[in-house]
């Protein structure tokens, strides 16, 4: 394997989700050059509301049941095999009737190598179209992530899943044109890290992806370092102004945050990091916590029931001003 994944720096490192601190505690990057070209591709995407960040999260115990503790949410991310329509549109109308954003992640029929490449041959395409006729029926913006975290996986090359997203996109609004999905690539920030010598975004965020997607998704997590979104997501701003993309927003698929890494504790890091995205909502558009046990593991616990100061921070970030609602 050529990157450091997430399971990778489980492996070595003992962390459930983040690369190392010697990674990720890093000092700010200097300022690129100015020379780049602005490319097409800007801050607004369908949907958007400026000034405003739809706050949400993903949750294995089902929606209603985590929203009876922070209040209602603004967005819920969930995630579908490559057969599960039925689902997914059950899942759509669910969030659409409640005013939230869905923000669906799938994967395609193999995560084994030669997967990505068998996509975008065009060997799926009825499977798509018929996958695109259903979210013609979608009457609200729907954020749509094809096979997230790449670079966790060995189902090809970067270069192969950049043409896989390229040719879903372009076969879904052949078959529809112009509809309510929104396409959001999602690559894990240990990707984008210049001190991990592994980074590898750039071989799947390609400047046509880049060019072809709503905003930049990705996942981040605390880790030991205690480094927070400013200089985290500093890294993607940079990656993304030296290819030329300066204004395109971000937003985070997966986040959170566990009394594990001790002080200043879960509670303080997450409204820190709250903070920063109401001070940043020309960067920041979307934000789901991971409120999930899936990934924990010792003592490494995301979910927000950890702690009744953690729900209480999570529920007052959904009430603030910036937290926005489908209309």
């Amino acid at each position: 394997m050529d990157t450091l994944s997430r399971r990778t720096a489980l492996r070595l490192f003992g962390s459930a989700v983040a690369v190392p601190a010697a990674l990720a505690a890093v000092p700010a990057l200097a300022a690129p050059a100015a020379a780049a070209p602005r490319r097409a591709g800007g801050r607004q995407w369908g949907g958007h509301q400026p000034g405003k960040i739809f706050l949400g999260m993903s949750s294995v115990t089902g929606i209603a049941a985590a929203t009876s503790a922070t209040g209602d949410v603004g967005l819920q991310r969930s995630f579908y095999g490559w057969d599960d329509g039925r689902r997914e549109d059950a899942t759509v109308a669910a969030d659409h009737a409640a005013d939230r954003l869905p923000w669906l992640s799938f994967k395609p029929p193999t995560s084994q190598p030669g997967g990505w490449a068998a996509l975008a041959s065009g060997s799926h395409d009825s499977a798509l179209r018929a996958r695109a006729r259903r979210y013609a029926a979608y009457q609200k913006p729907t954020l749509l992530t094809f096979h997230h975290e790449p670079t966790n996986d060995t189902t090809g090359t970067g270069a192969e899943w950049a043409a896989a997203y390229l040719h879903i996109r372009a076969v879904i609004r052949d078959e529809i044109g112009a509809s309510k999905i929104r396409f959001v690539p999602i690559i894990g920030d240990w990707a984008f890290n210049p001190q991990n010598r592994d980074a590898n975004a750039g071989k799947f965020l390609t400047n046509d992806v880049l060019g072809n997607c709503a905003f930049l998704g990705i996942d981040l997590y605390q880790n030991a370092s205690m480094a927070g979104y400013a200089q985290r997501v500093g890294f993607i701003k940079d990656f993304l102004i030296t290819r030329g993309f300066p204004d395109k927003m971000i937003g985070l698929g997966e986040t959170g945050a566990t009394e594990y890494y001790g002080k200043p504790g879960a509670t303080s890091w997450w409204s820190e990091q709250w903070r920063w995205c109401q001070n940043n909502t020309d960067t920041i558009c979307a934000v789901s916590y991971f409120n999930s046990s899936r990934n924990s593991r010792d003592g490494v616990y995301w979910p927000l029931n950890e702690s009744s100061g953690k729900t209480k921070a999570y529920r007052a970030a959904v009430a603030s001003a910036e937290s926005a609602r489908l209309p």
